[in-house]
């Protein structure tokens, strides 16, 4: 029951943090759509603030969860995986957006380093990104770092076009610059593989006739006919 409680605010609170941004809503209004009295809601929440915290919280949980669920039935394939990884991601875009946008506003409305709720943004951004480089790492991705943040890149902004936009073609766009960007990185990988093979395998080559063995025919008299 109370788990059930706190989950009705949150859901509530969330929807309208989405519709209206985090200052026009007071806890008077999350109560209210929550069907609730304030008093109850304090029960479980002290402030908004703790409220947006609760709600950050449980969507990184939930992001980490899509990605690791998306990999494991994606099979043991690490490219699969890296691309599974990166679908996850993309359809917090495309299929619950009111959840994907709260972290970029919540970035872009506590702008102090040292607030909880900043903080909590820049844990999950920064293991969201860990997760992607490891899956890069796997699937032979030779910069994965790197990778990670351009990946990061592409989501963040197809997060802020669809603010902008909201016609919902933000995150269909914003997939195929992620397959792009898989398919640019592991084509290099692959052609540098190749090339550092090819030079391998004609250092390793040793000539069947040696320079000196030439030296000595073309240097020897020929006989003459008997």
């Amino acid at each position: 029951m109370r788990i059930a409680t706190r989950e009705k605010i949150l859901e509530a609170a969330c929807r309208l943090f989405y519709e209206r941004g985090f200052h026009e809503i007071g806890v008077d209004v999350i109560a209210k759509h929550a069907r609730m009295t304030r008093q109850t809601l304090y029960n479980y929440f002290e402030s908004k603030e703790a409220i947006i915290l609760g709600i950050l919280l449980q969507q990184d949980h939930w992001r980490r969860q899509a990605i690791a669920q998306k990999i494991g039935d994606s099979g043991r394939h690490p490219e699969n995986q890296l691309r599974a990884a990166c679908s996850a991601l993309l359809e917090v875009l495309g299929v619950a957006r009111w959840d994907g946008r709260l972290f970029l506003c919540a970035a872009s409305t506590f702008l102090c380093p040292h607030d909880p709720i900043r903080q909590v943004v820049r844990e999950h951004t920064c293991a969201i990104r860990k997760m992607i480089s490891k899956t890069a790492a796997r699937a032979g991705v030779r910069d994965p770092d790197l990778f990670a943040v351009l990946f990061q890149a592409i989501v963040e902004g197809a997060a802020t076009t669809d603010v902008i936009d909201g016609d919902g073609m933000a995150a269909e766009t914003a997939g195929t610059l992620a397959n792009l960007l898989i398919d640019n990185h592991l084509r290099r990988n692959r052609a540098e593989r190749f090339q550092g093979a090819a030079e391998r395998d004609f250092k390793s080559c040793k000539p069947t006739v040696s320079v000196s063995s030439n030296a000595e025919t073309l240097d020897r008299p020929a006989k003459s006919p008997k």
